[in-house]
């Protein structure tokens, strides 16, 4: 399992974050999300600063994630949740950090540039619970379904494909209600297991609030990476490279 954060969050934030990484955004369901209480495309395109506050499980316990970014000059930034400072580090204008969370915890957040101070509160999205198909098919849509207690304001779904050329990355941006995503074949047509490196697909519940600018996300991960066999992954990437190792003697 790779550490995330939209690669929404790892693209959204390491980037992505949830993020300049290329993609498309589609919505999908009966109704499209509001846009007007979330600047997708700002977000993606990294144009707008942004803290988010993202909760991944591992063996049955929580690991929280603080990503920041912010896109005006500026010299210092600290954060604080529920009155606790967080350890930041980063470069640029863009910050990490651990914390300390539970699902469903209403946060109360302070976000620092430079002495002039945000405050606001957010709540993390209930437990999200996931359904992967076990296999990876190149031959066939995608589909992966998910439960969670409480609709969060959105969902984002995400797949991206890593192989030889450009790698293929899709992301959606999905009402909270959505309770399943597929991705269509017609995505990795043509790609088989002989081109593909790696396949990450995963789903993020989101909550979201906009305060003085900053947008602020608090969210659930649930990722899978195909294929999830470790003998199997570093057997196909030794297998790959022999070629060049021959040609290199």
């Amino acid at each position: 399992m790779k550490i995330t954060a939209l690669k929404l969050l790892l693209c959204l934030s390491l980037g992505f974050l949830v993020l300049s990484c290329g993609s498309s955004s589609n919505n999908d369901g009966d109704e499209s999300p509001d846009f007007s209480d979330l600047p997708f495309d700002a977000l993606l395109d990294g144009s707008v600063s942004y803290a988010i506050i993202t909760l991944d499980e591992y063996d049955g316990d929580f690991e929280a994630y603080v990503i920041i970014n912010i896109i005006e000059d500026h010299e210092s930034v600290t954060m604080s949740i529920d009155g606790t400072s967080v350890e930041l580090f980063g470069f640029g204008g863009s910050y990490f950090g651990d914390a300390d969370l539970t699902p469903a915890q209403n946060l109360s957040l302070e976000l620092t540039v430079d002495g002039s101070s945000t405050t606001g509160s957010i709540t993390l999205p209930d437990m999200l619970q996931t359904s992967f198909p076990s296999e990876f098919d190149f031959n066939s849509d995608f589909t992966i379904s998910w439960s969670i207690e409480d609709d969060p304001d959105y969902f984002v779904t995400q797949i991206d494909i890593d192989y030889d050329d450009d790698p293929v990355f899709d992301i959606n941006l999905l009402n909270g209600n959505q309770r399943s995503h597929t991705f269509s074949q017609s995505i990795y047509s043509g790609l088989s297991w002989d081109d593909v490196w790696e396949v990450d697909v995963g789903v993020t519940a989101m909550n979201s609030q906009i305060i003085d600018g900053i947008v602020f996300i608090g969210a659930f991960d649930r990722y899978k990476w195909y294929p999830d066999d470790e003998e199997e992954q570093f057997a196909r990437i030794e297998e790959r490279a022999m070629p060049f190792a021959r040609h290199r003697h």
